[in-house]
This record gives structure tokens, C-alpha cells and sequence, in this order.
């Protein structure tokens, strides 16, 4: 087994981890290394994957541990979580072993993006934000960008709805309670400038396709829209999230409003969460919309992704921006948003071989 042809996953048998394992194994001949603290677990998976797949203990608060990892594989994937907490640990790293980076955390990027000169000068490649929630939704805005692009004599917005009512992991919760004390600006960009503007004035009602139907949706900051906002500039751009429910939402002004200490405030959305999810349907959608004229005639191109799946959906991107890396099809070199490295049609092709299904459709 060569350092060359060999990928680490640390987390590895976490439900995303796990995910992103048996995808490499399924479309790749590569070996695998799968870490993370419990060595028993590990052990279990690689015996699962099978014969390329070796498991290893990896503590990434020990630099020693974690540097005697990255050191072994050409390409690190970090499933570890929260990644409001791990931060740029596993990065920092990936990137003294020499290794290429792939991570489908939430986490707030201006900690990472800062790394991007290291990565250019060390000729490694790194994306970031390659899961569901970020990474599909980016993907699914850029995707309806260059159709309209491409198609349309006049783009007048590109926006990209999100909603998903899975009962994800407390770490997850955690990183949304994290992003909430940060901040999390409302508005959108006009013109390729942000604007921030009031909860009230950018929430609105979207009507998305079966079988999530009408939602209450909130317009709110993404990195995934900025590089492309600014090089579009055009008249509107946004990311609306999916308010989930009434109880969500009055959970989520208690937590900003009282500035709740993120353990606290995590406990407290997970359980309004789970209890809509039970009520309503646990799935996930994407939708991004891109609105124009040709000729006279105003049209619109939509994208939809929907999912039962969350944690597949968060696996399967990140998957496939390890093979991306590894066969040279990444766009931009250096440190980036997968949405702003990647070719999207390239990806919907990739989710339609493993049986993901999605509509695209002009109207």
C-alpha cells in the first residue's frame, strides 16, 4: 500500500464517515485508512470494506498521533464533529503531511480560507463545504447559474431554497447553535453586494415541489453565494432556509435573542427539530431557481434534489470530491468551496450513477 493511492478518513465510522468509506470503496481502487479514537470501531469498518481498507487510532488533540496519520495517506477527509469545535485542526494537519483535503463540516470557513496560500504554495488541494447542507446547495445554485447563463438573454435572480427536517446528530446541532451566536446575517446580495436587511423583510413563502409543498423560508448569509454573487452581479441572489416549523422558529429567536450558551441552545433546537420531523416527515430538499427573460418572455430554470437520506447525501458529495481531486477534474487549485472548484453537471452525473434521482426542469 502506497502513501499515493492511499485516502485517511478520520471519523470514519460516523454515519457520514461511513458513507463516504463505502462510496471510495464502491467506485474507486484506492485503499483506505479509517480512523478515529475508537480503535474497536475502526476495526469494525475497515473488516466490513474489506481488503484495501486498514483501520488505525487517530486522536486529533494529539499532534502526534494525528500527524503519524495524515503522514500515511495522500488525501485526508475530515468526519470528525463538531467542526465548530475541531476547527482547522485536522486541515493544519493534513497540510504539514503534505496531503490533499476534503471536509463536509459547517464550519465557518473565514477559519479555514485563510489557509489558502499555504495550499497553493504546497501545490496540494483542498475543498471545503462538500456535503448536503453546505455543498449540495451550493453545487444546485451554480448549476442554475451557468443553464441561465448559457440560455437566457437577461438573468433577473438565482436563489437556492433549502429545508430539511432530519433528526440529525447532537454534534450537528451543536455547529447550528455555534452559527447562531456568531451572528448569522439575514438578507441577500444585490448586484453581487451583500445587503444586510431585516428577518421580516426576507422571509417569504415558497411553494417547493412534492412532496415538501408550501414553507415558510428565511433569506440568510452563505459563502457559497459570494464568489459567485460577486462575478454574476446580478439584480438578486439569495439562500433561503426552510423555517421547519412554528416551534423551530420561536426556538431559534429565544437562542439569538438570549444569546444562550451553545451547549444549551443545541439541546433545546435538537429536541423542537425532532418533534416537527416526527410530526411532518423526516426528508431533505434543495431547490435552486435561476429567473429571467428570453426575448420577451419571462422564464425561469429549477433544480430539485430531494432526499430521505441526509447523512447519504452528505457522504456522496464528499465522495466524489475525493475522486475529483485525485483524477485532476478540480477547477481551482489551492484551498476552496467545493461549489466554486467543481463542475456541478459533473456531480449531478455522479448522483445520477448512484441512483440519486433529481428534476430539472424550465418553466
Amino acid at each position: 500500500m502506497t502513501r499515493e493511492n492511499t485516502v485517511g478518513i478520520i471519523g470514519a465510522y460516523g454515519m457520514t464517515g461511513s458513507v463516504v468509506s463505502k462510496e471510495i470503496m464502491r467506485t474507486t481502487d484506492l485503499n483506505l485508512v479509517v480512523g478515529g479514537r475508537d480503535e474497536g470501531r475502526a476495526a469494525s469498518l475497515a473488516t466490513e470494506l474489506g481488503v484495501r481498507a486498514t483501520a488505525r487510532k487517530v486522536d486529533i488533540y494529539d499532534e502526534n498521533s494525528l500527524m503519524s496519520f495524515c503522514e500515511s495517506c495522500s488525501l485526508i477527509v475530515n468526519c470528525t464533529a463538531p467542526s465548530a469545535r475541531v476547527l482547522d485542526i485536522v486541515m493544519k494537519g493534513a497540510l504539514r503531511a503534505g496531503s490533499h483535503y476534503v471536509d463536509p463540516g459547517p464550519a465557518m470557513v473565514e477559519n479555514l480560507l485563510p489557509y489558502g496560500t499555504d495550499f497553493e504554495q504546497a501545490s496540494l488541494i483542498g475543498l471545503i463545504y462538500t456535503g448536503w447542507l453546505p455543498g449540495v446547495t451550493g453545487l444546485a445554485l451554480h448549476h442554475v447559474y451557468s443553464l441561465a447563463r448559457d440560455s437566457f438573454d437577461g438573468i433577473q435572480s438565482v436563489n437556492v431554497y433549502f429545508e430539511d427536517r432530519s433528526a440529525w446528530s447532537e454534534a450537528a446541532f451543536l455547529d447550528m447553535a455555534e452559527e447562531m451566536a456568531h451572528g448569522s446575517p439575514t438578507g441577500m446580495f444585490e448586484n453581487g453586494v451583500w445587503k444586510d436587511q431585516n428577518m421580516i423583510r426576507v422571509t417569504r413563502t415558497y411553494e417547493f415541489p412534492p412532496p415538501v409543498g408550501k414553507r415558510r423560508v428565511l433569506a440568510a448569509y452563505s459563502h457559497e453565494l459570494e464568489e459567485l454573487a460577486k462575478e454574476a452581479r446580478i439584480p438578486e441572489m439569495g439562500m433561503y432556509i426552510g423555517l421547519i416549523s412554528l416551534g423551530v422558529l420561536l426556538n431559534v429567536a429565544v437562542i439569538k435573542t438570549l444569546k444562550m450558551d451553545p451547549e444549551k441552545a443545541a439541546g433545546r433546537l435538537r429536541k423542537a427539530w425532532v418533534k416537527a420531523g416526527k410530526k411532518l416527515g423526516e426528508d431533505g430538499i434543495v431547490v435552486a431557481e435561476a429567473a429571467g427573460k428570453k426575448g420577451s418572455r419571462e422564464t425561469r430554470v429549477r433544480l430539485s434534489l430531494y432526499s430521505k437520506s441526509p447523512y447519504f447525501m452528505t457522504g456522496l458529495p464528499t465522495a466524489i470530491s475525493v475522486r475529483v481531486i485525485l483524477e485532476d477534474k478540480v477547477r481551482a487549485r489551492g484551498l476552496n468551496l467545493m461549489c466554486d472548484a467543481v463542475d456541478p453537471a459533473y456531480f449531478l452525473r455522479e448522483f445520477e450513477k448512484a441512483g440519486v434521482t433529481y428534476e430539472l426542469v424550465e418553466l
